[in-house]
């Protein structure tokens, strides 16, 4: 009877820790996932906004550059704006949004009087709610453009 009653303890622990171990592993499945979806947008944004601007004719003459928005001139002479918005939450240029619901901080700074014009982008990508932690992501983002028709 002592017997079955240890085998019966010992199989009660080694179900609690199995039983753990399956948690923890799924826990950190959704941190990984939430790392990777906001590295896979960011990384997305910065790779289209830097292709088109570096190939931009110009981001002076014709076109503007604030903190919120940069206008270029493509190479067809048609224009492309690019546009930091906090309060909806996205990057978006003419034609689609980049990046949707996760930008919690952007902005661009242009130096048009370097040769070539210089554009630098800086945005931080935010996934989930800061009070549960294993859904949670936060990455910084920042890159420096050099246009290359000058």
């Amino acid at each position: 009877m002592i017997e079955l009653l240890v085998a019966v303890g010992i199989l009660g622990l080694v179900m609690v820790a199995a039983t753990n171990l399956f948690f923890i592993s799924i826990k950190s499945k959704r941190k990984t996932e939430s790392i990777t979806s906001i590295k896979q947008s960011g990384n997305y944004a910065i790779q289209i906004m830097s292709m088109m601007i570096r190939n931009a004719k110009n981001i002076g003459i014709g076109a503007s550059c604030s903190t919120t928005q940069i206008t270029i001139t493509n190479p067809d002479n048609q224009t492309t704006n690019f546009v930091c918005n906090t309060t909806t939450n996205k990057i978006a240029s003419n034609s689609a949004d980049l990046i949707s619901n996760y930008v919690t901080g952007c902005n661009f700074s242009c130096n048009t009087l370097s040769k070539p014009n210089v554009v630098t982008i800086n945005f931080t990508l935010t996934i989930g709610n800061p009070t549960d932690i294993l859904g949670y992501a936060t990455q910084q983002f920042k890159t420096t453009v050099s246009l290359r028709n000058y």
